[in-house]
Parts: C-alpha cells; structure tokens; sequence
C-alpha cells in the first residue's frame, strides 16, 4: 500500500493540460468545508482534494461534491500523517508516506494543470477577489518564473460572531499560498512549523502580491483549529506555545473596525461583512 503514497518529486508530472488547478489537504474539516469548496470551485478547472484521518463528515462531504462535479478528484490518502510542528514531522524522512511534506506533495502530483494553487480547507473565498485574480490568470498575466501570493484575514468566533483578530490580522501574508506554474523545481519541503513550497527560497522567482482574497476560519473552528495538531500526544510540539500565546483570549475587532485600520488594502472595499457571507454550524 505504502509504494503507492510515496511521490518521488521527479515523476511529478510536468507535460500538463492548459488550466488551473487546486489541491486541498483535508482532515476533520467539516465546519466550513462545504464553504470552502463551494466559494473557490467554480474558479478553476481541476479541483484536487485528497483527504487523511477523517473522523467527523469531512469524508461524506467530499464525496457528496465528488458526485456532482468533474471538476473534483478526491483520494483518500490511507497512510497516517503525523500532524505539523510534531516530533515526527521532524524526525521522519520527508518522502515518507507518514510525513506532511510527502502527503503535501502527494496532493499537487494528482493536478494535471498548468497553473496550481493550495487552497486550505478552511479558507472561504471572497468571490470579487478570487475572480480578479484568476481573470488575470486566463490572460497570460503569470509568467512562468512568477508566483503570485494571496493572503486572507484571520477571523475570530465570539458568541457566534465573526470578529477579526486584532494583533494577528492576516493570514499567508509572507507565506507559500499562490499560484504557479508547475516545474521541476516547485514541490513542498519541511519547515520548522509544517511544509512550505521550495519556491519560497527560490531567488529565481518574482512574487507578485495578489493581495486580499479569502477569510481565514480556524480562529472561528469551535476548537481554534487545535485539535489536529495532536497536542496531547505531541507535548513538544512546535505548534504548544502559539497556541498558549497566540490562539487564546485575543482581543477582536468588528469588520469594520478592522477595515477602518487598514486603508493600505483599498481591495477590503470588496469585501462582505463576514456575518453575511458565513454559516456557522452552531
């Protein structure tokens, strides 16, 4: 079973199709999934989604997308991948079918589009943004040693209202979310913190900042997305003191409030009070 998780990066394949493609790594995300999808799917041409140690109704979400769109190719990644941030993560080679990196990398084998995007399962995209963003894709707006960065808002859940975190707005500002072109040289390789693309350290490329397009959700998950970071079994994890220092008793701001900050993002104008776009599962 094992052979058939383990990518070697270089059979990914790069004689691909014209489009854009998606992948999402999804495990226990069944509060906003179903969002998720339904806010970046129409955007693109392939939709990957590959899916590890479901125990909520992630599993029966996909499927249920699956059954109605052939844009979605959903895969059931069997091997059981330590959580980012825990020893293992750290200790495991990265090609292991048990490591982040190699299931990160197992993801983006499945496209078979031109241009690719991470999309996480807990992002809601803002559709105004999404489809600036892709329109200047389909114009030949990407070049192919160019990687266009898009960033989010961190959202805040109190008594049921979408808030925004105060000294931790953005999300993915410096990060590895953003669409490429697929290459030889472009795959995930193991941070302090999880898994990163190696285009990051690539000096080679042009980051084009793509700004705002999506909210953030996990600081609105019932459990602040801690649960899958496996704390109980993982004391030592990367991931104990930011969630004691950063993920607990944030002071919030109304959207509003929050865009009032932040003039230096006139692209917020496009965006919707989160109460009115979000359903939360109460």
């Amino acid at each position: 079973m094992s052979d058939e998780f383990k990518v070697d990066i270089a059979s990914i394949p790069l004689n691909r199709a014209p489009g854009i493609s998606a992948f999402m790594r999804v495990r226990n995300e069944g509060e906003f999934l179903e969002q998720a999808i339904e806010t970046h799917l129409p955007y693109f041409d392939e939709f990957v989604i590959v899916y590890n140690r479901c125990t909520d109704n992630s599993e029966e979400i996909i499927r249920e997308f699956a059954a109605k769109s052939d844009k979605i190719k959903a895969y059931h990644y069997l091997p059981h991948v330590y959580p980012q941030g825990s020893s293992k993560h750290y200790e495991l080679p990265q090609d292991s079918v048990h490591s982040f990196v190699n299931y990160s990398n197992y993801a983006l084998s499945k496209t078979t589009k031109t241009i690719c995007t991470k999309i996480d399962a807990d992002h809601i995209a803002v559709a105004p943004r999404i489809k600036f963003l892709i329109d200047g894709l389909r114009k030949g707006f990407l070049g192919e040693k160019d990687f266009l960065l898009f960033s989010g808002i961190n959202l805040w859940r109190e008594e049921n209202k979408m808030l925004v975190k105060k000294d931790m707005s953005f999300s993915g500002i410096t990060g590895d979310i953003g669409f490429f072109h697929v290459g030889p040289d472009i795959y995930f390789i193991r941070v302090e913190q999880g898994e990163t693309l190696k285009i990051k350290y690539d000096k080679s490329y042009r980051v084009i900042n793509g700004g705002l397009m999506y909210f953030h959700m996990k600081g609105a998950k019932k459990d602040r997305g801690i649960t899958n970071y496996d704390l109980d079994e993982n004391p030592q994890s990367y991931y104990v003191p930011v969630v004691e220092s950063e993920w607990q008793n944030q002071e919030a701001l109304s959207f509003n409030e929050f865009v009032s900050l932040h003039p230096e993002f006139p692209e917020l104008k496009e965006f919707c009070d989160p109460n009115d776009l979000i359903i939360l599962d109460n």
